[in-house]
C-alpha cells in the first residue's frame, strides 16, 4: 500500500524534519509542502495531511473543513499539551509532539494505513451486489447483495437464487456464469452440480449434507465437490 501525503508548515525548516521522517518510511509519497500564504486545497485529494497546529490557515474553519474532506488521515503537530488539546477538540486522527521521531511518527502511519484498510473493506462490501432479471417479475432487475445470498441453484436454463432473507429469485442465467460472478468474492463454493452455497450461511451438516441458514432442505454435497467441501469445514473445525 502506496500512503500520498502533504505537508502544511510554517517555513522551509519547520517542514523538513518532517519530510525527512517521510522519507525514511517507504510507504508513503510526499505529494507537495505548503507554506503560507497556502495554495487552494480544493483541488488536491491525498490520504494523510501532516498540519502544524499553529499553522496561520487553523484560523479559518472553512478551509480546514476542506482538508477533511480531501483527506483521510489528518495528523496535527505542536510543540506544547494544549496544541494536543486544539489538536482534538478540532476532530484530529492523530497528534505528534515535537520534536518529532521516527518510531511515534510511524505509529501515526501506521494508523492511517488501518484507517484507510478499514474504509476500503467497508467500500467492498457495500459494492459486492450483481443486478438480477427477475423472471416471475417481467424481467425487472433486482439488487441483491452477495452478503444475503445463500444458496444458488441449477433449474434447466435458469437459476434459483435464494437470499436468507427467503426470498427467491429466478433469472435466466446458467448456473455456470453465476458462479463465474460470485468465485473471485471467494465467498461462495459448489457443493453439488446443481447447488452453489454460501460459505458464510453454512451452519453445519445433517447427515452428510450442508445446514445452510435460510434454506431447506439441507444440500447433499455432490460427490466431485466433496473433497472442496471436506476441506474447508475442516480448515474452520477446532479438532
Amino acid at each position: 500500500m502506496e500512503i500520498t501525503c502533504v505537508i502544511f508548515e510554517n517555513s522551509k525548516e519547520d517542514a523538513e524534519p518532517i519530510s525527512g521522517l517521510i522519507k525514511n518510511n517507504p510507504i508513503l509519497k510526499l505529494i507537495k509542502v505548503n507554506y503560507p500564504p497556502h495554495d487552494s486545497v480544493e483541488d488536491f485529494y491525498v490520504d494523510l495531511v501532516i498540519i502544524n497546529i499553529e499553522n496561520v490557515l487553523i484560523k479559518y474553519s472553512d478551509y480546514y473543513k476542506v482538508l477533511k474532506l480531501n483527506s483521510r488521515f489528518i495528523v496535527f503537530t505542536g510543540k506544547t499539551e494544549n496544541a494536543a488539546v486544539k489538536a482534538f477538540d478540532m476532530e484530529a486522527d492523530d497528534f505528534l509532539l515535537k520534536p518529532l521521531y521516527q518510531e511515534r511518527f510511524d505509529q501515526s502511519v501506521n494508523k492511517c494505513m488501518k484507517s484507510i484498510s478499514r474504509i476500503q473493506k467497508e467500500i467492498a462490501q457495500l459494492e459486492d451486489f450483481i443486478f438480477l432479471k427477475d423472471t416471475d417479475k417481467g424481467n425487472n432487475l433486482v439488487k441483491v447483495h452477495f452478503l444475503e445470498i445463500c444458496v444458488v441453484e441449477a433449474a434447466g436454463n435458469y437459476s434459483k437464487v435464494y437470499t436468507i432473507g427467503g426470498t427467491c429469485i429466478r433469472t435466466k442465467v446458467l448456473l455456470r456464469n453465476i458462479e463465474k460472478q460470485l468465485a473471485p468474492k471467494d465467498k461462495f463454493m459448489r457443493a453439488h452440480r446443481s447447488y452453489i452455497v454460501s460459505k458464510l450461511h453454512i451452519e453445519g451438516t445433517d447427515n452428510g449434507a450442508l445446514r445452510i441458514r435460510g434454506h431447506k432442505p439441507s444440500i447433499v454435497i455432490g460427490k466431485n465437490y466433496r473433497q472442496d467441501v471436506i476441506h474447508f469445514l475442516e480448515s474452520k473445525s477446532l479438532l
